[in-house]
């Protein structure tokens, strides 16, 4: 049997080997980066990325950092009034920019995690990010998104914590082919059958670039 330690890290190389094979068969991966900063929140992304589909479409492999401070809350009641969340990723995305019919515009990719908290929660595992968009310009797009960590691809299974979650609704305005422009909402928590955990909640502005 495999251990859940072997799992993250085939995980992990199978992610490397997908980017570096995308890279290799479009030749347009460049290093990219992203920050976004917000009330007591900060995010930082590095990594690899591009667009291909003739600009439609931004796929990339990053390394990225949350930190938050916000209330901690154990079904809806306060346990402290500040309290540090932080997740680190190595993340595998993309973006779409479709505007015809439907206009659509969506979003998704896998992710590593580690995340860390002053909360009943600390553990490390896999995810997966979906994104839901509508395009209001060819380069303008809202979008609906979510983060999902389900306990069984994690590495504690002994945390109380069927599933924790990151909840996102956003805007993105695509400058030029090299920058991005974002706004977004996140909230962050934990959910099972005994207890729901707020993590944070915070509206962050930044930005994307690929060099």
């Amino acid at each position: 049997m495999f251990s859940n330690n072997q799992i993250l890290v085939s995980c992990l190389l199978a992610l490397l080997s997908f980017q570096l094979n995308a890279a290799d068969a479009q030749g347009k991966t460049l290093p990219t980066a992203s920050f976004q900063l917000g009330e007591d929140s900060r995010y930082l992304g590095v990594g690899l990325g591009g667009w291909n589909d003739q600009g439609r479409v931004f796929s990339s492999l990053e390394i990225t950092h949350l930190e938050t401070e916000d209330a901690l809350e154990i079904d809806s009641k306060t346990l402290a009034e500040t309290a540090e969340y932080t997740s680190t990723r190595l993340a595998l995305l993309f973006d779409s920019f479709y505007f015809n019919q439907q206009s659509r515009g969506m979003g998704g990719g896998f992710f590593l995690y580690s995340n860390d908290s002053e909360g009943p929660i600390e553990r490390q595992g896999l995810g997966i990010n979906l994104r839901f968009g509508k395009l209001l310009t060819s380069t303008t797009k809202v979008y609906l998104g979510s983060d999902l960590m389900p306990e069984f691809w994690s590495t504690d299974w002994n945390a109380q914590a069927l599933l924790e979650y990151e909840l996102q609704a956003g805007i993105t305005q695509k400058v030029t082919d090299w920058l991005d422009l974002q706004l977004i909402y996140r909230k962050g928590g934990t959910w099972d059958e005994i207890r729901q955990v707020s993590h944070y909640e915070t509206l962050m502005a930044g930005a994307r670039l690929a060099f």
